[in-house]
């Protein structure tokens, strides 16, 4: 039986950001305590907080137009560890590319 592997359970290459090991031992120290699972949903936020912050840096005023130019900028230039950050004409996201994976293995693929 086969499954999707989340970006949680596999190490892309970055070049901005926390690696996913660097990234899993922060957020297992910040919520050691919390009965919060570490997973995609940590992951996505994390990444989308960076796609911000890079966009925000490199626009050159807050204008709705500026915003987009900025963003798109980064298409398949931006290597998060939740894989590569691009955008097909509409905006959608289309570089994360979610191998498959065998539902018997849980390990973390580092």
């Amino acid at each position: 039986m086969f499954t999707y592997v989340p970006s949680s359970q596999i190490a892309y290459e970055t070049n901005f950001g926390m690696s996913l090991r660097e990234y899993s031992a922060e957020w297992h120290k910040k919520y050691a305590n919390a009965q919060v699972e570490f997973g995609f949903n940590s992951v996505a936020g994390y990444t989308i907080g960076l796609v911000l912050e890079k966009t925000l840096a490199t626009a050159t005023s807050l204008e709705q137009l500026e915003l987009r130019r900025a963003m798109f900028s980064l298409s398949g230039n931006l290597k998060t560890l939740d894989g590569t950050f691009e955008l097909d004409p509409t905006g959608a996201q289309i570089g994360e590319i979610t191998p498959l994976g065998s539902s018997s293995s849980t390990s973390t693929i580092t």
